[in-house]
Protein backbone atom coordinates (compact mmCIF):
# COMPACT_ATOMS: atom_id res chain seq x y z
CA UNK A 1 0.00 0.00 0.00
CA UNK A 2 2.81 2.29 0.81
CA UNK A 3 4.61 1.58 -2.52
CA UNK A 4 0.77 2.30 -4.00
CA UNK A 5 0.62 5.52 -2.02
CA UNK A 6 3.97 7.08 -3.38
CA UNK A 7 3.56 6.23 -6.91
CA UNK A 8 0.07 8.18 -6.71
CA UNK A 9 1.78 11.95 -5.50
CA UNK A 10 3.84 10.20 -2.81
CA UNK A 11 2.80 9.15 1.12
CA UNK A 12 3.55 11.19 4.53
CA UNK A 13 6.06 8.98 6.90
CA UNK A 14 4.72 6.21 8.67
CA UNK A 15 2.59 3.66 8.13
CA UNK A 16 -1.49 3.82 7.22
CA UNK A 17 -3.38 2.20 9.66
CA UNK A 18 -7.28 2.36 9.48
CA UNK A 19 -8.69 5.36 11.25
CA UNK A 20 -10.75 6.19 14.17
CA UNK A 21 -13.52 8.38 15.05
CA UNK A 22 -11.78 10.84 16.22
CA UNK A 23 -9.20 10.90 12.82
CA UNK A 24 -12.81 10.80 10.73
CA UNK A 25 -14.02 13.82 12.91
CA UNK A 26 -10.68 15.56 12.39
CA UNK A 27 -10.54 15.11 8.61
CA UNK A 28 -14.21 16.58 8.61
CA UNK A 29 -12.83 19.45 10.76
CA UNK A 30 -9.91 20.48 8.09
CA UNK A 31 -12.62 20.28 5.42
CA UNK A 32 -14.74 22.44 6.81
CA UNK A 33 -11.85 24.74 7.88
CA UNK A 34 -11.05 24.66 3.89
CA UNK A 35 -14.81 26.01 3.18
CA UNK A 36 -14.54 28.50 5.66
CA UNK A 37 -11.37 29.74 3.93
CA UNK A 38 -13.00 29.07 0.86
CA UNK A 39 -15.95 31.61 0.87
CA UNK A 40 -14.23 34.18 2.71
CA UNK A 41 -12.08 34.24 -0.34
CA UNK A 42 -14.76 34.57 -2.59
CA UNK A 43 -16.59 37.15 -0.09
CA UNK A 44 -12.69 38.83 -1.10
CA UNK A 45 -13.87 38.74 -4.46
CA UNK A 46 -16.79 39.07 -4.61
CA UNK A 47 -16.92 42.31 -2.62
CA UNK A 48 -14.50 43.80 -4.69
CA UNK A 49 -17.12 42.95 -8.24
CA UNK A 50 -20.01 44.42 -6.06
CA UNK A 51 -17.83 47.71 -5.12
CA UNK A 52 -16.98 47.92 -9.25
CA UNK A 53 -20.42 47.26 -9.69
CA UNK A 54 -21.34 50.04 -7.48
CA UNK A 55 -19.25 52.59 -8.86
CA UNK A 56 -20.54 51.77 -12.50
CA UNK A 57 -24.00 52.83 -11.29
CA UNK A 58 -23.19 55.53 -9.25
CA UNK A 59 -20.86 57.06 -12.23
CA UNK A 60 -24.22 56.89 -14.64
CA UNK A 61 -27.08 57.76 -11.94
CA UNK A 62 -24.71 60.28 -10.70
CA UNK A 63 -24.46 61.69 -14.02
CA UNK A 64 -27.85 61.45 -15.13
CA UNK A 65 -29.36 63.01 -12.21
CA UNK A 66 -26.51 65.78 -12.34
CA UNK A 67 -27.39 66.19 -15.84
CA UNK A 68 -31.51 66.31 -15.47
CA UNK A 69 -30.81 69.26 -12.49
CA UNK A 70 -32.28 66.82 -9.58
CA UNK A 71 -29.09 66.31 -7.45
CA UNK A 72 -27.70 69.06 -5.29
CA UNK A 73 -23.61 68.29 -4.37
CA UNK A 74 -24.13 66.54 -1.14
CA UNK A 75 -27.06 64.17 -2.54
CA UNK A 76 -24.77 63.58 -5.26
CA UNK A 77 -21.82 62.10 -2.72
CA UNK A 78 -24.37 60.47 -0.38
CA UNK A 79 -25.76 58.61 -3.56
CA UNK A 80 -22.48 57.95 -4.72
CA UNK A 81 -21.67 56.54 -1.42
CA UNK A 82 -24.56 54.04 -0.93
CA UNK A 83 -24.13 52.63 -4.22
CA UNK A 84 -20.34 51.84 -3.22
CA UNK A 85 -21.12 50.89 0.17
CA UNK A 86 -24.48 48.95 -0.91
CA UNK A 87 -22.19 47.48 -3.78
CA UNK A 88 -19.49 46.40 -1.18
CA UNK A 89 -21.79 44.64 1.44
CA UNK A 90 -23.57 42.93 -0.66
CA UNK A 91 -21.32 41.48 -2.96
CA UNK A 92 -18.84 40.02 0.70
CA UNK A 93 -22.42 39.27 2.45
CA UNK A 94 -23.41 37.08 -0.85
CA UNK A 95 -19.73 35.49 -0.83
CA UNK A 96 -19.60 34.78 2.54
CA UNK A 97 -22.69 33.48 3.03
CA UNK A 98 -23.95 31.37 -0.01
CA UNK A 99 -23.23 27.78 0.52
CA UNK A 100 -20.47 25.74 -1.18
CA UNK A 101 -21.79 22.66 -2.82
CA UNK A 102 -19.20 20.06 -1.17
CA UNK A 103 -17.99 17.49 -3.81
CA UNK A 104 -17.19 20.74 -6.27
CA UNK A 105 -15.23 22.25 -3.72
CA UNK A 106 -13.34 19.04 -2.55
CA UNK A 107 -12.47 18.76 -6.41
CA UNK A 108 -11.06 22.33 -5.84
CA UNK A 109 -8.59 21.57 -2.93
CA UNK A 110 -7.38 18.61 -4.63
CA UNK A 111 -6.14 20.80 -7.89
CA UNK A 112 -5.15 23.88 -5.25
CA UNK A 113 -3.00 21.30 -2.80
CA UNK A 114 -1.76 18.81 -5.41
CA UNK A 115 -4.35 15.91 -3.96
CA UNK A 116 -4.35 14.04 -6.79
CA UNK A 117 -8.42 13.40 -5.92
CA UNK A 118 -7.72 12.03 -2.79
CA UNK A 119 -10.47 14.50 -0.83
CA UNK A 120 -12.91 13.98 -3.31
CA UNK A 121 -12.41 10.26 -3.35
CA UNK A 122 -12.82 10.18 0.48
CA UNK A 123 -16.07 12.07 0.49
CA UNK A 124 -17.15 9.51 -2.08
CA UNK A 125 -16.60 6.30 -0.19
CA UNK A 126 -17.58 8.05 2.71
CA UNK A 127 -21.65 8.22 1.14
CA UNK A 128 -21.04 4.27 0.22
CA UNK A 129 -22.66 2.50 3.13
CA UNK A 130 -21.55 -0.40 3.88
CA UNK A 131 -17.94 0.63 3.57
CA UNK A 132 -16.02 -1.00 0.98
CA UNK A 133 -12.69 -2.80 1.50
CA UNK A 134 -9.80 -0.36 1.95
CA UNK A 135 -11.82 2.37 2.41
CA UNK A 136 -10.00 2.76 5.84
CA UNK A 137 -6.84 2.64 4.63
CA UNK A 138 -7.44 5.88 1.73
CA UNK A 139 -9.04 8.21 3.83
CA UNK A 140 -6.00 7.98 6.48
CA UNK A 141 -3.57 8.90 3.82
CA UNK A 142 -6.07 11.75 2.71
CA UNK A 143 -5.99 13.09 6.62
CA UNK A 144 -2.31 12.21 6.01
CA UNK A 145 -1.50 14.82 2.99
CA UNK A 146 -4.10 17.10 4.67
CA UNK A 147 -2.38 17.57 7.83
CA UNK A 148 0.66 18.18 5.38
CA UNK A 149 -1.42 21.20 3.57
CA UNK A 150 -0.32 25.02 5.04
CA UNK A 151 -3.46 26.61 3.84
CA UNK A 152 -2.39 30.43 4.29
CA UNK A 153 0.16 29.61 1.74
CA UNK A 154 -1.59 27.25 -0.97
CA UNK A 155 -4.40 29.61 -0.49
CA UNK A 156 -3.60 33.52 0.78
CA UNK A 157 -6.72 36.29 1.07
CA UNK A 158 -5.77 38.83 -1.50
CA UNK A 159 -7.57 42.23 -1.96
CA UNK A 160 -9.16 42.25 -5.15
CA UNK A 161 -6.73 45.52 -6.16
CA UNK A 162 -7.97 45.35 -9.66
CA UNK A 163 -12.02 45.66 -8.68
CA UNK A 164 -10.76 48.66 -6.37
CA UNK A 165 -8.25 50.34 -8.79
CA UNK A 166 -11.18 50.07 -11.51
CA UNK A 167 -13.62 51.80 -8.86
CA UNK A 168 -11.31 54.25 -7.88
CA UNK A 169 -11.03 55.49 -11.19
CA UNK A 170 -15.04 55.60 -12.11
CA UNK A 171 -15.01 57.54 -8.57
CA UNK A 172 -12.64 60.20 -10.05
CA UNK A 173 -14.31 60.03 -13.25
CA UNK A 174 -17.88 61.11 -11.36
CA UNK A 175 -15.79 63.75 -9.17
CA UNK A 176 -14.67 65.40 -12.83
CA UNK A 177 -17.86 65.18 -14.47
CA UNK A 178 -19.72 66.99 -10.81
CA UNK A 179 -16.80 69.74 -11.31
CA UNK A 180 -17.88 69.70 -15.09
CA UNK A 181 -21.47 69.81 -14.28
CA UNK A 182 -21.75 72.71 -11.47
CA UNK A 183 -24.16 74.63 -13.32
CA UNK A 184 -26.61 71.48 -13.11
CA UNK A 185 -26.20 71.92 -9.16
CA UNK A 186 -27.17 75.34 -8.91
CA UNK A 187 -30.14 74.87 -11.28
CA UNK A 188 -31.27 72.10 -9.03
CA UNK A 189 -30.74 74.39 -5.92
CA UNK A 190 -33.46 77.03 -7.51
CA UNK A 191 -35.69 73.94 -8.53
CA UNK A 192 -35.52 72.78 -5.27
CA UNK A 193 -36.31 75.83 -3.52
CA UNK A 194 -39.53 76.26 -6.43
CA UNK A 195 -40.19 72.77 -5.12
CA UNK A 196 -40.22 74.04 -1.11
CA UNK A 197 -42.08 77.22 -1.94
CA UNK A 198 -45.02 75.16 -4.00
CA UNK A 199 -45.29 72.97 -1.00
CA UNK A 200 -45.32 76.06 1.28
CA UNK A 201 -48.54 77.52 -0.43
CA UNK A 202 -50.07 73.94 -1.41
CA UNK A 203 -50.25 73.79 2.37
CA UNK A 204 -51.19 77.83 3.06
CA UNK A 205 -54.52 77.24 0.53
CA UNK A 206 -54.82 73.56 2.22
CA UNK A 207 -55.75 75.49 5.20
CA UNK A 208 -57.40 77.92 4.04
CA UNK A 209 -59.74 75.59 2.09
CA UNK A 210 -60.25 73.82 5.57
CA UNK A 211 -61.20 76.87 7.10
CA UNK A 212 -63.60 78.15 4.71
CA UNK A 213 -64.97 74.23 4.56
CA UNK A 214 -66.10 75.21 8.62
CA UNK A 215 -67.99 78.02 7.55
CA UNK A 216 -71.67 77.70 8.11
CA UNK A 217 -72.81 79.73 5.05
CA UNK A 218 -76.13 80.29 3.93
CA UNK A 219 -75.60 80.05 0.63
CA UNK A 220 -74.65 76.68 0.06
CA UNK A 221 -74.12 76.31 -3.92
CA UNK A 222 -71.77 79.59 -3.63
CA UNK A 223 -69.81 77.51 -0.44
CA UNK A 224 -69.11 74.47 -2.80
CA UNK A 225 -67.93 76.57 -5.70
CA UNK A 226 -65.44 78.55 -3.94
CA UNK A 227 -64.00 74.82 -2.22
CA UNK A 228 -64.11 73.67 -5.42
CA UNK A 229 -62.26 76.39 -7.35
CA UNK A 230 -59.62 75.92 -4.40
CA UNK A 231 -59.57 72.30 -4.78
CA UNK A 232 -58.63 72.52 -8.72
CA UNK A 233 -56.41 75.45 -7.56
CA UNK A 234 -54.81 73.11 -5.60
CA UNK A 235 -54.65 69.96 -8.47
CA UNK A 236 -52.95 72.33 -10.88
CA UNK A 237 -50.12 73.66 -8.54
CA UNK A 238 -49.58 70.57 -7.82
CA UNK A 239 -49.41 69.55 -10.93
CA UNK A 240 -46.89 72.80 -11.95
CA UNK A 241 -43.49 71.33 -12.61
CA UNK A 242 -42.39 75.33 -13.05
CA UNK A 243 -42.85 78.71 -11.85
CA UNK A 244 -44.65 80.07 -14.77
CA UNK A 245 -46.96 77.18 -14.82
CA UNK A 246 -47.58 77.88 -11.00
CA UNK A 247 -48.04 80.93 -10.65
CA UNK A 248 -50.49 80.78 -13.77
CA UNK A 249 -52.18 77.95 -11.91
CA UNK A 250 -53.00 80.47 -8.57
CA UNK A 251 -54.10 83.38 -11.38
CA UNK A 252 -56.35 81.33 -12.98
CA UNK A 253 -57.35 80.38 -9.73
CA UNK A 254 -57.78 84.03 -8.31
CA UNK A 255 -59.85 84.81 -11.45
CA UNK A 256 -62.07 82.16 -10.53
CA UNK A 257 -63.00 83.21 -7.31
CA UNK A 258 -63.07 86.85 -8.27
CA UNK A 259 -65.62 85.48 -10.73
CA UNK A 260 -67.77 84.16 -7.46
CA UNK A 261 -68.12 88.19 -5.82
CA UNK A 262 -71.30 89.63 -6.71
CA UNK A 263 -70.99 93.23 -7.84
CA UNK A 264 -73.84 93.94 -5.51
CA UNK A 265 -71.28 92.64 -2.36
CA UNK A 266 -68.63 94.67 -3.40
CA UNK A 267 -70.58 97.79 -3.79
CA UNK A 268 -71.97 96.70 -0.50
CA UNK A 269 -68.22 96.48 1.08
CA UNK A 270 -67.64 100.26 -0.79
CA UNK A 271 -70.65 101.86 1.19
CA UNK A 272 -69.64 100.10 4.40
CA UNK A 273 -66.33 101.41 4.16
CA UNK A 274 -68.07 104.92 4.01
CA UNK A 275 -70.10 104.28 6.70
CA UNK A 276 -67.81 103.21 8.94
CA UNK A 277 -65.64 106.25 7.90
CA UNK A 278 -68.49 108.52 9.08
CA UNK A 279 -69.09 106.37 12.46
CA UNK A 280 -65.39 106.23 13.31
CA UNK A 281 -65.38 110.03 14.13
CA UNK A 282 -67.83 109.54 16.80
CA UNK A 283 -66.48 109.87 20.19
CA UNK A 284 -68.08 107.52 21.50
CA UNK A 285 -66.10 103.91 21.90
CA UNK A 286 -68.70 101.80 21.09
CA UNK A 287 -69.82 103.70 17.51
CA UNK A 288 -65.89 104.29 16.88
CA UNK A 289 -65.64 100.34 17.20
CA UNK A 290 -69.49 99.83 14.70
CA UNK A 291 -67.42 102.39 12.83
CA UNK A 292 -64.13 100.56 12.41
CA UNK A 293 -65.93 97.29 11.78
CA UNK A 294 -68.15 98.53 9.29
CA UNK A 295 -64.41 99.39 7.47
CA UNK A 296 -63.13 96.00 7.82
CA UNK A 297 -66.70 94.83 5.96
CA UNK A 298 -67.63 93.06 9.47
CA UNK A 299 -71.00 93.93 9.87
CA UNK A 300 -71.54 91.85 12.77
CA UNK A 301 -69.16 92.81 15.12
CA UNK A 302 -70.78 96.41 13.92
CA UNK A 303 -74.19 95.23 14.83
CA UNK A 304 -72.86 93.99 18.78
CA UNK A 305 -70.75 97.60 19.05
CA UNK A 306 -74.08 99.06 18.20
CA UNK A 307 -76.22 96.66 20.71
CA UNK A 308 -73.37 97.89 23.12
CA UNK A 309 -73.83 101.55 22.88
CA UNK A 310 -75.89 102.80 26.38
CA UNK A 311 -77.18 106.10 25.21
CA UNK A 312 -78.64 106.94 28.91
CA UNK A 313 -75.36 108.70 29.45
CA UNK A 314 -74.64 111.08 26.77
CA UNK A 315 -75.66 114.58 26.80
CA UNK A 316 -78.12 116.05 24.39
CA UNK A 317 -75.22 117.61 22.29
CA UNK A 318 -73.37 114.17 22.38
CA UNK A 319 -77.06 112.26 21.40
CA UNK A 320 -77.32 115.06 18.04
CA UNK A 321 -73.68 114.17 17.21
CA UNK A 322 -74.38 110.31 17.11
CA UNK A 323 -77.19 111.16 15.15
CA UNK A 324 -75.40 113.38 12.61
CA UNK A 325 -72.94 110.59 12.35
CA UNK A 326 -75.65 107.83 11.75
CA UNK A 327 -77.39 109.46 9.49
CA UNK A 328 -74.25 109.70 7.67
CA UNK A 329 -73.60 106.09 7.29
CA UNK A 330 -77.43 105.58 6.48
CA UNK A 331 -76.86 107.70 3.75
CA UNK A 332 -73.87 105.86 2.31
CA UNK A 333 -75.54 102.80 2.79
CA UNK A 334 -78.47 104.13 0.72
CA UNK A 335 -77.63 102.96 -2.39
CA UNK A 336 -76.51 99.36 -1.94
CA UNK A 337 -78.59 98.34 1.03
CA UNK A 338 -81.82 100.46 1.36
CA UNK A 339 -82.91 98.42 4.29
CA UNK A 340 -79.96 98.62 6.92
CA UNK A 341 -79.91 102.05 5.37
CA UNK A 342 -83.21 102.52 6.61
CA UNK A 343 -82.49 101.07 10.05
CA UNK A 344 -79.57 103.72 10.46
CA UNK A 345 -81.81 106.32 9.57
CA UNK A 346 -84.61 106.01 11.98
CA UNK A 347 -81.83 105.05 14.92
CA UNK A 348 -80.33 108.79 13.74
CA UNK A 349 -84.21 110.54 14.09
CA UNK A 350 -84.60 108.88 17.41
CA UNK A 351 -81.36 110.06 18.43
CA UNK A 352 -82.52 113.52 17.35
CA UNK A 353 -85.70 113.00 19.08
CA UNK A 354 -84.18 111.83 22.26
CA UNK A 355 -81.61 115.21 22.22
CA UNK A 356 -84.50 117.29 21.69
CA UNK A 357 -87.60 115.87 24.36
CA UNK A 358 -84.71 115.19 26.81
CA UNK A 359 -86.54 112.46 27.93
CA UNK A 360 -87.12 108.54 29.11
CA UNK A 361 -89.56 107.52 26.79
CA UNK A 362 -87.76 109.18 23.91
CA UNK A 363 -84.26 108.03 24.89
CA UNK A 364 -85.84 104.07 25.35
CA UNK A 365 -87.32 104.63 21.84
CA UNK A 366 -83.76 105.62 20.51
CA UNK A 367 -82.21 102.43 22.02
CA UNK A 368 -84.88 100.39 20.43
CA UNK A 369 -83.49 102.07 17.23
CA UNK A 370 -80.26 101.47 17.69
CA UNK A 371 -81.00 97.58 18.48
CA UNK A 372 -83.11 97.47 15.36
CA UNK A 373 -80.43 98.76 13.13
CA UNK A 374 -78.11 96.28 14.93
CA UNK A 375 -80.38 93.55 13.61
CA UNK A 376 -80.37 94.67 10.00
CA UNK A 377 -76.66 94.72 10.27
CA UNK A 378 -76.57 91.43 11.30
CA UNK A 379 -79.01 90.12 8.71
CA UNK A 380 -76.75 92.13 6.19
CA UNK A 381 -73.68 90.15 7.13
CA UNK A 382 -75.45 86.75 6.62
CA UNK A 383 -76.18 88.02 3.09
CA UNK A 384 -72.38 88.60 2.57
CA UNK A 385 -70.97 85.13 3.89
CA UNK A 386 -70.16 84.09 0.38
CA UNK A 387 -68.60 87.40 -1.49
CA UNK A 388 -66.33 87.73 1.79
CA UNK A 389 -65.10 84.00 2.01
CA UNK A 390 -64.78 84.17 -1.97
CA UNK A 391 -62.71 87.98 -1.19
CA UNK A 392 -60.56 85.99 1.43
CA UNK A 393 -59.87 83.26 -1.26
CA UNK A 394 -59.21 85.09 -3.52
CA UNK A 395 -56.61 87.30 -1.56
CA UNK A 396 -55.34 83.86 -0.15
CA UNK A 397 -54.62 83.23 -3.94
CA UNK A 398 -53.00 86.38 -4.32
CA UNK A 399 -50.53 86.24 -1.41
CA UNK A 400 -49.24 83.16 -2.65
CA UNK A 401 -48.77 84.47 -5.84
CA UNK A 402 -46.71 87.09 -4.15
CA UNK A 403 -45.13 84.88 -2.07
CA UNK A 404 -43.53 82.62 -5.52
CA UNK A 405 -43.05 85.49 -7.50
CA UNK A 406 -40.50 86.90 -5.10
CA UNK A 407 -39.36 83.11 -3.60
CA UNK A 408 -38.33 82.34 -7.52
CA UNK A 409 -37.41 85.57 -8.78
CA UNK A 410 -34.60 88.21 -6.43
CA UNK A 411 -34.99 85.64 -3.10
CA UNK A 412 -34.34 82.44 -4.51
CA UNK A 413 -30.88 83.34 -6.34
CA UNK A 414 -30.21 84.61 -2.82
CA UNK A 415 -30.88 81.59 -0.99
CA UNK A 416 -33.79 83.16 0.96
CA UNK A 417 -36.90 81.65 2.27
CA UNK A 418 -39.78 80.83 0.11
CA UNK A 419 -42.44 83.15 0.41
CA UNK A 420 -40.13 86.18 2.28
CA UNK A 421 -40.79 89.82 1.68
CA UNK A 422 -44.76 89.38 0.85
CA UNK A 423 -47.58 91.07 2.96
CA UNK A 424 -50.27 89.84 4.96
CA UNK A 425 -52.89 88.21 3.66
CA UNK A 426 -55.53 89.72 5.89
CA UNK A 427 -58.19 90.90 5.60
CA UNK A 428 -58.03 93.79 7.43
CA UNK A 429 -55.54 95.61 5.24
CA UNK A 430 -54.39 99.04 5.79
CA UNK A 431 -52.86 100.79 2.92
CA UNK A 432 -52.19 100.40 -0.80
CA UNK A 433 -50.26 97.47 -2.13
CA UNK A 434 -52.58 94.90 -0.83
CA UNK A 435 -54.97 92.64 -2.52
CA UNK A 436 -54.86 90.61 -5.08
CA UNK A 437 -52.97 91.76 -9.04
CA UNK A 438 -50.61 94.02 -7.10
CA UNK A 439 -47.94 90.95 -6.98
CA UNK A 440 -47.29 92.10 -2.45
CA UNK A 441 -48.46 92.87 0.25
CA UNK A 442 -48.41 96.01 2.64
CA UNK A 443 -47.02 93.86 5.65
CA UNK A 444 -44.42 96.23 7.90
CA UNK A 445 -41.36 96.83 7.13
CA UNK A 446 -39.12 94.34 7.81
CA UNK A 447 -41.41 91.69 8.23
CA UNK A 448 -41.63 88.76 6.01
CA UNK A 449 -44.45 87.58 4.36
CA UNK A 450 -47.05 85.16 4.89
CA UNK A 451 -48.01 81.84 3.68
CA UNK A 452 -51.25 82.07 1.89
CA UNK A 453 -53.96 80.74 3.78
CA UNK A 454 -52.36 81.33 7.29
CA UNK A 455 -54.75 84.41 8.44
CA UNK A 456 -58.17 83.36 10.43
CA UNK A 457 -61.29 84.03 8.40
CA UNK A 458 -62.70 86.93 9.42
CA UNK A 459 -66.03 89.30 8.59
CA UNK A 460 -63.67 91.95 8.31
CA UNK A 461 -63.01 92.83 4.09
CA UNK A 462 -61.99 95.91 3.50
CA UNK A 463 -63.70 97.33 0.17
CA UNK A 464 -61.55 98.27 -2.53
CA UNK A 465 -59.41 95.47 -1.44
CA UNK A 466 -58.98 91.59 -3.11
CA UNK A 467 -57.99 92.63 -6.51
CA UNK A 468 -60.99 94.21 -7.74
CA UNK A 469 -60.03 97.43 -7.83
CA UNK A 470 -59.04 99.25 -11.21
CA UNK A 471 -55.32 99.51 -11.79
CA UNK A 472 -53.55 102.94 -11.29
CA UNK A 473 -53.26 104.86 -14.30
CA UNK A 474 -49.49 106.35 -15.14
CA UNK A 475 -49.25 110.11 -14.05
CA UNK A 476 -46.46 111.87 -15.52
CA UNK A 477 -46.19 114.62 -13.13
CA UNK A 478 -44.26 117.43 -15.20
CA UNK A 479 -43.00 117.28 -19.00
CA UNK A 480 -39.46 115.57 -19.51
CA UNK A 481 -37.43 118.18 -19.68
CA UNK A 482 -39.32 120.53 -17.93
CA UNK A 483 -41.90 123.14 -18.59
CA UNK A 484 -40.49 125.14 -21.01
CA UNK A 485 -40.31 122.77 -23.82
CA UNK A 486 -41.88 122.73 -27.37
CA UNK A 487 -44.62 120.81 -28.14
CA UNK A 488 -44.49 117.88 -30.29
CA UNK A 489 -46.99 116.55 -32.85
CA UNK A 490 -46.78 112.98 -33.79
CA UNK A 491 -48.61 112.44 -37.28
CA UNK A 492 -52.18 111.23 -37.24
CA UNK A 493 -53.06 107.43 -38.36
CA UNK A 494 -56.54 106.05 -38.85
CA UNK A 495 -55.68 102.74 -38.46
CA UNK A 496 -55.90 100.32 -35.55
CA UNK A 497 -52.76 99.09 -34.01
CA UNK A 498 -50.87 101.38 -36.40
CA UNK A 499 -47.22 102.19 -34.82
CA UNK A 500 -46.59 106.20 -35.15
CA UNK A 501 -43.12 107.15 -35.08
CA UNK A 502 -42.41 110.63 -34.47
CA UNK A 503 -39.13 112.84 -34.25
CA UNK A 504 -38.00 116.04 -33.16
CA UNK A 505 -34.89 118.00 -34.72
CA UNK A 506 -32.43 119.11 -31.41
CA UNK A 507 -29.38 120.92 -31.08
CA UNK A 508 -25.86 119.12 -30.72
CA UNK A 509 -25.63 121.17 -27.40
CA UNK A 510 -28.93 120.72 -26.29
CA UNK A 511 -27.54 118.41 -23.02
CA UNK A 512 -30.72 115.75 -23.23
CA UNK A 513 -30.69 112.30 -23.95
CA UNK A 514 -30.62 111.04 -27.84
CA UNK A 515 -34.04 109.33 -29.02
CA UNK A 516 -33.87 106.29 -31.08
CA UNK A 517 -37.15 104.31 -32.47
CA UNK A 518 -38.66 101.56 -30.87
CA UNK A 519 -37.77 99.06 -33.20
CA UNK A 520 -34.71 100.31 -33.76
CA UNK A 521 -33.94 99.74 -29.78
CA UNK A 522 -35.60 96.37 -29.59
CA UNK A 523 -33.00 94.38 -31.34
CA UNK A 524 -30.74 95.28 -28.74
CA UNK A 525 -32.42 94.73 -25.80
CA UNK A 526 -33.36 90.66 -27.31
CA UNK A 527 -29.77 90.13 -27.84
CA UNK A 528 -28.83 90.70 -24.44
CA UNK A 529 -31.75 89.00 -23.13
CA UNK A 530 -30.59 85.78 -25.52
CA UNK A 531 -26.90 86.56 -23.71
CA UNK A 532 -28.26 86.34 -20.20
CA UNK A 533 -30.33 83.35 -20.58
CA UNK A 534 -27.27 81.37 -22.11
CA UNK A 535 -24.68 82.59 -19.98
CA UNK A 536 -27.27 80.79 -17.05
CA UNK A 537 -28.09 84.13 -15.47
CA UNK A 538 -31.77 83.70 -15.98
CA UNK A 539 -33.46 80.63 -14.02
CA UNK A 540 -34.79 77.73 -15.91
CA UNK A 541 -38.09 78.16 -15.05
CA UNK A 542 -38.10 81.39 -15.80
CA UNK A 543 -36.49 81.63 -18.95
CA UNK A 544 -39.68 80.62 -21.01
CA UNK A 545 -41.35 83.42 -19.42
CA UNK A 546 -38.66 86.04 -20.64
CA UNK A 547 -38.96 84.53 -24.24
CA UNK A 548 -42.50 85.25 -23.92
CA UNK A 549 -42.39 88.79 -22.70
CA UNK A 550 -39.31 89.88 -25.20
CA UNK A 551 -41.72 88.08 -28.25
CA UNK A 552 -44.71 90.62 -26.86
CA UNK A 553 -42.94 93.24 -27.24
CA UNK A 554 -42.28 92.82 -31.19
CA UNK A 555 -43.77 95.29 -32.96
Amino acid sequence: MNEMNTSMGGSPPGSLTPLDENQRQELHTIFESWLRHQRLLRALSWAGGGLLLGAVLALISGVALTCSARLLPQELILLSAALLVAGLLAGGLAGLLWPLAPMPAARHFDRQFGLRERLSTALELAQISPSPPLSDLQLADTLAHARAVELSRALPLRLPWRNLGTAALLCVLLAGAAWGLRGQFQAAQQARQLEQAIQAEIEGIEALATRIEQVDMLDPQAHEAILQSLEATLQDLQAAESASSALSALAEGQAELQSLISPDSLATLQAMDQAGTALSQSSDNDLQAAGAALSQGDAAAAAQALENLDISQLSAAELEQLAGQLAAAAQALQASQPAAAAALQNAANALQSAASANSAQAAQAAQAALQQAAGNLQALQNQLQAGQAAMQAAQGLAQAQANLATGTGTAMGQGNTPGAGAGSTSTQSSGSGSGAGRGEGDGSEGNGGQTAGTTPIQTSNGPGDGGLTPYDSLYVPQRLGGEDGADVSLPGGNTPGETVVGAQERPSSDPGGLQVPYVDALPYYEAVNRQAIDSGQVPLDLRELVRRYFSALEP
